[in-house]
């Protein structure tokens, strides 16, 4: 059963563009808006800081989770309908977790909430894979990069703005019609767009198609580049609320400032790869990226060994990292559609599997920490983008001499 509409236009569309975007910055709204709350959340389940920042941890997971099950249902029914679904179960579960009663429900109602919200970061790159043309794609992806990176700008600082007059369930019940409102903005303006796959895969096979994913040069490259910036972001979004909130006492809106401060750098290196796209080729802009991020990583150690615990020395080299990290996740989705043209839904959702689980994996490792100081954080944060360029370098060898034999 699939989706019965043709293929999106070859040049891009004002409003099927829109409505990727707001599909794809659901994960960002479902995440961001609800950072300033912790805190309160711990309070009022009586629970710890780095329990309450868990439930971050428990949204990746389900954000991973969501991956190859959006891949395997965009392939069988298409990638259209399977958003469809997706928005209208994580608003449901936006609800739920608004009116959880302990911290275990809670829990649950997030990882619905990514199991079904997430599911545009594989249905939006299925759309723009299949119904554009390649010279196309980087600007699409760059938009939806740019709108991604926007999005922790602004909704931290609706999440605390908010808090204080709603509290942290009034903020998750505006989190639903968000969902809500965004499933009918996505079935109305993307009527008739959505490709779908003749051929799909059996299930059978599956195993095998995640095998020959691994086993490409390419495919390792850039799933090695988007995991490691990740690593960094994610550590820094999800464990932040305590060294920020608790240690440093910054407001529930200082914060949510604070983060968005930091993503400026985010936007920064979206715009910058998509200039930079016009004149240079996808390995060279996650080269470039790589060693933006090592700059940011060798000031971030520096900073905080010669000024401990201030916030200017966490947030400015935070900011070169997420350039990195802007510049890093557009080049590497288009690398994906580009050199990955079999079994396309199934293969991005393992991609981005990789992707989220190494962030969920790397921040679960740090939320051990149960006193978490600002110091601890930015060594979480800066480790990952110290040891990238030298883990690309590695990949891209094994690339050259595999092409080169190939070649022979």
């Amino acid at each position: 059963m699939y989706d019965p509409s043709p293929n999106v236009s070859k040049q891009p569309n004002v409003v099927v563009t829109l409505a990727l975007v707001s599909a794809v910055v659901v994960p960002q709204i479902g995440v961001g808006m609800s950072v300033p709350s912790l805190p309160s959340i711990a309070e009022d389940f009586r629970v710890s800081i780095s329990s309450a920042q868990g439930t971050l941890i428990v949204y990746m997971v389900g954000y991973a989770l969501s991956m190859l099950v959006s891949g395997l249902l965009s392939d069988r029914f298409g990638p259209r309908r399977t958003q469809l679904w997706g928005l209208g179960l994580a608003g449901a579960a936006a609800i739920l977790a608004a009116l959880a009663d302990n911290v275990t429900t809670f829990y649950g109602a997030r990882f619905i909430q990514a199991l079904g919200g997430c599911v545009g970061t594989v249905t939006t790159r299925l759309i723009v894979s299949r119904g554009y043309d390649a010279r196309d794609r980087m600007k699409i992806l760059t938009t939806l990069a740019s709108a991604i990176a926007i999005t922790p700008c602004l909704v931290p600082l609706v999440g605390g703005a908010l808090l204080p007059y709603v509290g942290w369930r009034g903020v998750f019940t505006t989190i639903a019609p968000i969902s809500f409102g965004t499933l009918l903005f996505f079935l109305v303006a993307t009527r008739g767009t959505a490709a779908h796959t003749k051929n799909v895969a059996p299930f059978s096979t599956i195993g095998s198609i995640y095998l020959r994913n691994i086993k490409m040069p390419r495919f390792g490259l850039y799933a090695a580049a988007i995991s490691f910036v990740w690593m960094s972001y994610f550590t820094f979004v999800s464990c932040s609320s305590g060294p920020l909130q608790v240690h440093m006492r910054l407001s529930a809106l200082h914060y949510g400032i604070a983060l968005a401060f930091a993503a400026i750098g985010y936007v920064s290196g979206s715009m910058s790869a998509r200039r930079l796209s016009q004149k240079k080729d996808i390995d060279d802009i996650i080269r470039i990226s790589s060693f933006v991020g090592f700059t940011g990583g060798v000031l971030l150690i520096g900073l905080t060994v010669a000024f401990s615990d201030r916030l200017f020395s966490l947030l400015i080299p935070v900011i070169a990292i997420l350039f990195a990290t802007g510049m890093t996740i557009p080049a590497t989705q288009a690398g994906l559609l580009k050199y990955t043209t079999q079994d396309a839904g199934i293969s991005s959702g393992f991609f981005f599997f990789i992707q989220m689980i190494a962030g969920a994996s790397y921040a679960a490792l740090g939320n051990t920490l149960q006193n978490m100081t600002p110091s601890i954080l930015a060594t979480l944060v800066a480790i990952p983008a110290l040891f990238l360029p030298f883990v690309l370098y590695g990949l891209k060898l094994r690339v050259q001499r595999v092409e080169r034999t190939q070649s022979i």
